[in-house]
């Protein structure tokens, strides 16, 4: 190895220091011999099991290749000195690739593949250069491109390994299964840096037709990545998940982006939460619980089926033993659940605004401060686009808990849903414009419901959630005027004494007698007095 880089070191300085003393004809004679030569050598060196002088020869080949192409442009050769500079490596990269994995795949040396696994992402980047695009989801689908090369040459060495294997014959060469994972780990790299550079440009995309362009790329890149979750054999269950959410976040994205182009522009939240729900509730239907799911094992495995560790709190259920397909399906149920979370929190605050606003004129109507006192024909806008957003969030909480997809208990995530659901209902009054009046009296009848839900059944966390979001919003909007506070705080204090009295009676929401109310194991008629022992005479 230390002989072939002072090889390259020489031919480096031969090129840059005594180029200029001979002529055209002696600079492509030495250099055509010299290239020729560590072409050539890799042969015999094979034949006689010298593979890493071998391997050292390949490199200075493919580094005397690369001063070759300089060289003929510098000196002008064929006319090359009047190409474009990002052209002519444009081609001269693509030559390079090609023959340095022709020379690798024939002479079986591990450099040259290496060399034009690398090379062949260069071409089609230095040509939309030399080109002059400036559009990103060109170069998006560059490096895409170049990602399903490499999943076609990946696969090509796959299976020629399984087929050694298969024909009983050494798998190759010792470490070549460490170089195709590390082959596998960096066109991954590349595609999600592809997936990356594809996201910019849906999200930066100015019209319908660039959102639209944006599906090229990021659908390939999303089946791809499925494609691999649900195919590849002997993947880490995380390596499974991560593709497919890969795969998950790729279609949301173009989904969002072309949306986005459809409606308003405060509605971006909408755009992106919308394909997330839907996603949910589809992977959530896949994985939905089933008491026979994971029967019919192979013998021998020693467990039960169904049973497995979870991947953490809110693991989706795929324990170890299950198919590929829940495996994947729950990488997509995770990436959709964080895409619609973080563009349902965007809304968040929107949401608390205008849930707040009849509080800011709670002193003028008091008497405590300047501003307006409202009345019940007053009126407050709230935005549409945020509720819906949070909508959305609440509609995939529901759904989730109804399908038990996940190993959150069903009234935790049944909690969430009504927690941020019942601001968007009660919401929706002053959203279609209807008067202050009405609204707080919506949000009384909304507590009242509530309230007997919780009658009903005491032992829903869920019922006693409901019913805390409903009464603080009826008291907060009613601040605004002083007959609607009385009213308000009348109701809830008539409906908080008969619910505390029938949660005292028939138990709180942990679904067990509050202690006071607990029978006292002691009574009279099991208490005896103790005798002391009579003394024999």
């Amino acid at each position: 190895m230390l002989g072939g880089l002072l090889v390259s070191v020489a031919a480096l300085v031969f090129t840059v220091v005594s180029w200029g003393r001979l002529g055209l004809a002696g600079r492509s004679a030495v250099l055509f011999a010299v290239t020729a030569v560590a072409l050539a050598l890799p042969s015999p060196l094979r034949r006689r099991r010298l593979t890493s002088t071998a391997e050292a020869a390949a490199a200075v080949g493919l580094g005397l290749l690369v001063l070759d192409c300089y060289a003929a442009r510098a000196a002008g050769l064929a006319g090359l000195d009047g190409i474009g500079g990002l052209g002519y490596w444009a081609g001269a990269t693509a030559l390079l690739a090609a023959g340095s994995l022709a020379h690798g795949h024939g002479q079986r040396l591990r450099f040259p593949l290496a060399a034009g696994f690398l090379l062949m992402r260069v071409p089609a980047l230095l040509a939309l250069a030399a080109a002059g695009v400036e559009r990103v989801e060109a170069y998006a689908a560059a490096m895409v491109g170049a990602t399903v090369l490499d999943v076609v040459l990946l696969a090509r060495a796959e299976r020629r390994a399984r087929g050694r294997l298969a024909r009983a014959v050494s798998p190759g060469r010792p470490g070549e299964v460490t170089f195709r994972r590390v082959g596998a780990g960096f066109a991954t790299g590349w595609a999600l840096l592809g997936g990356v550079v594809a996201v910019f440009g849906s999200v930066l995309s100015v019209g319908f037709g660039e959102a639209l362009a944006a599906w090229g790329p990021l659908g390939v890149l999303a089946a791809l990545g499925m494609g691999s979750a649900l195919r590849l054999s002997g993947l880490p269950h995380g390596a499974r998940r991560a593709l497919a959410a890969g795969a998950a976040v790729a279609v949301l994205a173009a989904a969002g982006g072309t949306l986005r182009r459809l409606l308003p522009w405060d509605w971006t939240a909408v755009a992106y939460g919308l394909p997330a729900m839907l996603l949910v509730v589809g992977a959530g239907v896949l994985l939905r619980h089933r008491p026979d799911a994971g029967q019919g094992r192979a013998a021998g495995q020693g467990t039960e089926a169904g049973q497995g560790t979870a991947a953490g709190a809110g693991a989706a259920r795929v324990p170890a033993s299950e198919p590929v397909a829940r495996t994947a399906w729950a990488g997509v149920l995770y990436a959709a659940s964080g895409v619609l979370g973080t563009a349902s929190l965007g809304t968040v605050p929107q949401v608390l605004a205008a849930a707040l606003v009849p509080l800011g004129h709670a002193p003028a109507a008091w008497g405590w401060g300047d501003g307006t006192a409202w009345d019940g024909r007053a009126h407050w806008e709230v935005p549409g686009s945020a509720l819906i957003g949070l909508a959305l969030a609440a509609v995939a909480l529901g759904a989730v808990a109804a399908l038990k997809s996940v190993r959150l208990p069903a009234g935790v995530l049944v909690s969430g849903a009504v927690a941020v659901g019942l601001p968007v209902v009660a919401l929706a009054v002053p959203a279609v414009g209807l008067p202050y009046g009405v609204s707080v009296g919506w949000a009384l009848l909304l507590a009242a419901v509530t309230d007997a839900a919780v009658r009903v059944r005491p032992q829903r966390r869920a019922a006693w959630a409901a019913l805390v979001v409903a009464g603080g919003l009826a008291l907060v909007w009613a601040s605004a005027d002083r007959t609607a506070t009385v009213i308000a705080l009348g109701t809830c204090a008539a409906l908080a004494a008969e619910t505390a009295r029938r949660a005292v009676a028939r138990g709180g929401p942990w679904g067990r007698p509050l202690p006071w109310r607990r029978p006292v194991p002691c009574s009279s008629s099991a208490w005896r007095p103790r005798r002391s022992p009579t003394r024999s005479a």
